[in-house]
């Protein structure tokens, strides 16, 4: 692993696995450039002091989930490499998605995750898979896949037919039902 803070980039390689509060990635190589915050060093000002503050345990473990449009949001870009890219994301309704790929391109602004390469995603018994390589797949912010070129849908059965996660991002439980 390599991070400049200066620059606001990392990279990391190897058997990498990164948790972001909207998805799991597992790659082989993961490079991430962070959004460099603004200072006023350059007009002679200093820089605020931070606020101290108390950081409970589960905080530090699980910061809260920030929308990809919050300029507090720390990733401006990821971008993962490997024979095997695999994301993790759960939509909007609450449903997992898996989606397998060799480069993967989170975008920070805007929360859209680009699969390239002979992307796959299965969400439910569903799995768009690409029949060429040039094939892009889309996950927005809230879930929702866009596909552009040659590729199709398969509805699978038997234990298939529900992605298992491997890097613990567990669906929303269902609603009670109310009678």
């Amino acid at each position: 692993a390599f991070f400049d803070v200066n620059r606001g980039y990392g990279l990391y390689t190897g058997d990498v696995k990164a948790r972001h509060p909207q998805m799991f990635i597992e790659c082989d190589e993961l490079e991430l450039f962070m959004v460099r915050q603004e200072n006023n060093a350059a007009d002679g000002a200093k820089p605020p002091k931070p606020t101290p503050s108390v950081a409970k345990d589960a905080d530090i473990l699980a910061p809260p989930p920030k929308p990809a449009s919050d300029p507090g949001s720390a990733i401006e870009k990821a971008d993962a490499r490997g024979p095997m890219v695999t994301v993790e994301k759960i939509t909007e309704s609450g449903e997992l998605q898996i989606g397998h790929c060799k480069h993967l391109i989170y975008d920070g602004k805007t929360g859209n995750s680009t699969l390239l390469e002979w992307p796959q995603v299965q969400a439910g018994n569903k799995l768009h898979k690409a029949t060429e390589p040039g094939c892009v797949m889309v996950i927005d912010e809230k879930g929702m896949l866009t596909t552009t070129g040659g590729h199709e849908t398969i509805i699978l059965q038997g234990e298939e037919a529900t992605p298992k996660s491997r890097g613990g991002v567990a669906p929303a439980a269902p609603a009670p039902s109310q009678q």
